[in-house]
């Protein structure tokens, strides 16, 4: 009986709203990731903003500063990807945020003419969507 009305209200959610949010998680009404990529990349931003002047631009190592990236900044980002419907304008999205992140961390300004690669060379960090697909596919 409990299980009923938690369905109907959901069900009564949904109706109400064209998205929703449980579990740190939105769902949009016609099934995209869309609104929660979004989302996640604004929370994932404003976290590495905050330990910009403390950790970014101090005089910690790389070597340091790429696993407090990996271990504070990333988990954030990806919570709950392995159930996004990943779209080509998505990934980019992400990789986009991905590659701003690490040139942050890096310091290097966006007038600097220093390629991707580079930057992928200099942290020795996979693109954030082969992390994604990694996980997704770790599930079958």
């Amino acid at each position: 009986m409990i299980y009923d009305l938690r369905c109907l209200y959901l069900v009564m959610m949904l109706r109400l709203s064209t998205r929703l949010s449980t579990l740190e998680s939105c769902i949009d009404i016609a099934g995209g990731s869309e609104t929660d990529i979004c989302r996640r990349i604004e929370m994932t931003r404003t976290c590495i903003k905050a330990l910009d002047r403390n950790i970014w631009r101090s005089s910690i190592s790389l070597h340091t500063k790429i696993r407090l990236y990996n271990v504070y900044i990333l988990p954030i980002l990806l919570y709950g990807a392995d159930t996004w419907s990943m779209t080509t304008t998505s990934s980019r999205r992400i990789d986009a945020f991905d590659q701003w992140s690490l040139r942050h961390i890096l310091r290097i300004p966006y007038t600097a003419h220093v390629t991707n690669d580079e930057v992928r060379r200099r942290t020795c960090q996979p693109p954030a969507t082969h992390l994604i697909t990694t996980r997704c596919l770790r599930l079958f």
